[in-house]
């Protein structure tokens, strides 16, 4: 119940400031790469933008609104000064001018509705599911149960970024109809994808990326690892769809 009602206070809170400043907000959910896909998204976007891509996996109904605040959680939990101290903390910034325009936050699931639950205060600008993989399958069961909950972000985002590589287009049915969707990866069929000509080690993959928006923009990925090429490209698919320039984005990817 304690909790409960500390999550309560959380959530209101976050809900005044989001009202309150607008930042643009990116959501990143999916059964792995979510830490890394943010960094990466951040990473792009700050090209043009002041982002706050708050540092861990700040991805649960008490920690969220913490990230959105940019507040690391308590050291003693149980301690009712330490939360005191957080929401006048809280509190104090919705006073002041919000010192960013996007926001790139993880929504993390453990259990069925968990997803949906963050609906009540997030309505992200663009959603970007990273994979749809075994997980927590004591409480989903079966891989159907997994994609359907990652997938729930689709409903209450603007635009939804998918990964074509790692989500089995047999589960495009959890999507629904009508929901502005776009797919990212390393596969011809991606409307966002990298083509990689070569890997310098300290350097990365160069190549070339590939949108509908600009067609071919050379780049190089500072990242190491061809695993680490479709975070890269979801980080770039994101930065064209918020109004960054070819520029722009093959700066960001090399950073």
């Amino acid at each position: 119940m304690i909790k409960q009602f500390i999550t309560n206070r959380l959530e209101a809170r976050a809900k005044r400031l989001l009202a309150k400043h607008k930042p643009k907000i990116v959501a990143v959910t999916g059964s792995a790469g979510k830490t890394s896909t943010k960094i990466a998204i951040a990473t792009v976007l700050s090209e043009k933008y002041r982002v706050l891509a708050h540092y861990g996996s700040y991805n649960t109904p008490i920690a969220l609104p913490l990230a959105i605040f940019n507040i690391r959680l308590p050291l003693k939990l149980r301690n009712p000064f330490s939360w005191f101290k957080v929401f006048h903390a809280m509190s104090r910034q919705i006073r002041k001018p919000y010192p960013y325009d996007v926001l790139v936050l993880e929504l993390g699931a453990d259990r069925p509705g968990d997803i949906e639950y963050f609906k009540k205060y997030v309505h992200p600008d663009i959603a970007v599911v990273t994979a749809v993989a075994e997980e927590h399958m004591a409480s989903f069961k079966t891989m159907d149960a997994v994609a359907k909950e990652e997938l729930a972000v689709t409903t209450f985002s603007n635009l939804s970024l998918i990964n074509r590589d790692d989500i089995d287009t047999n589960y495009s049915k959890y999507v629904p109809k009508g929901i502005s969707l776009d797919t990212y990866g390393t596969s011809g069929v991606a409307e966002y994808r990298f083509i990689s000509d070569d890997y310098t080690p300290g350097k990365g993959f160069t190549g070339t990326f590939i949108s509908p928006e600009f067609k071919e923009i050379k780049a190089t990925l500072g990242v190491v690892g061809e695993h680490n090429i479709r975070t890269a490209v979801a980080a770039g698919a994101v930065g064209i769809k918020m109004g960054l320039t070819a520029k722009q984005v093959a700066s960001g990817l090399q950073k």
